[in-house]
């Protein structure tokens, strides 16, 4: 069973990086994640935090992805174990779904 996991992957946004974060907030989120996304937030006054930006240039910027998991259970590990088997495949669906995002325009919450 997976009692801890730590994963990580590189997408790239035809975006310069200030234009490209705005599609990581929760709320640029919006435009790309689909209808099940729907952000709460504990602290209505903090809508964005810090985040990674590499391999930027003025046309386009790479955006590492990690997630740093415990598991504090036995159902817990199960869902880590499932969380690890399809994340390369979540986060290959995220640079798809950007994509056709980007061509409809700016994120919710720009």
């Amino acid at each position: 069973m997976v009692r801890a996991m730590r994963r990580s992957a590189r997408i790239t946004i035809p975006l310069p990086p200030s234009e490209a974060m705005l599609w990581f907030t929760p709320e640029g989120e919006r435009a790309w994640a689909g209808p099940h996304w729907d952000p709460h937030y504990p602290q209505p006054d903090r809508l964005v935090g810090p985040g990674t930006v590499v391999g930027s240039d003025e046309h386009s910027t790479t955006v590492e992805v990690t997630y740093d998991l415990a598991a504090l259970s036995a159902s817990g590990e199960d869902a880590l174990g499932r969380f690890a088997q399809g994340y390369d495949a979540e986060i290959r669906h995220w640079q798809t779904a950007i994509d056709q995002a980007l061509g409809a325009g700016e994120p919710r919450g720009a």
